[in-house]
């Protein structure tokens, strides 16, 4: 249970950072550097997050034990 409260609070402050960024900084700059700069944020989050899914066991049998239920 720690594990899945660990997850959803980490994926709120992602998603909180992400929303601050993009009304903060990304305003400001050109619409096209913003949409480059959005997208390889996305990319990396999920090469990232992709790499700790694989890496971590203690996430990897909380996933597995999501999808089989």
């Amino acid at each position: 249970m720690k594990e899945l409260v660990s997850m959803g609070s980490s994926i709120f402050l992602q998603l909180l950072f992400l929303y601050i960024f993009i009304s903060v900084m990304l305003l400001d700059l050109n619409p096209c550097n913003a949409v480059i700069v959005y997208i390889s944020i996305g990319v990396l989050s999920l090469i990232v997050g992709m790499d700790l899914v694989t890496n971590n066991q203690v996430t990897l049998t909380v996933m597995r034990w999501m999808f089989s239920l």
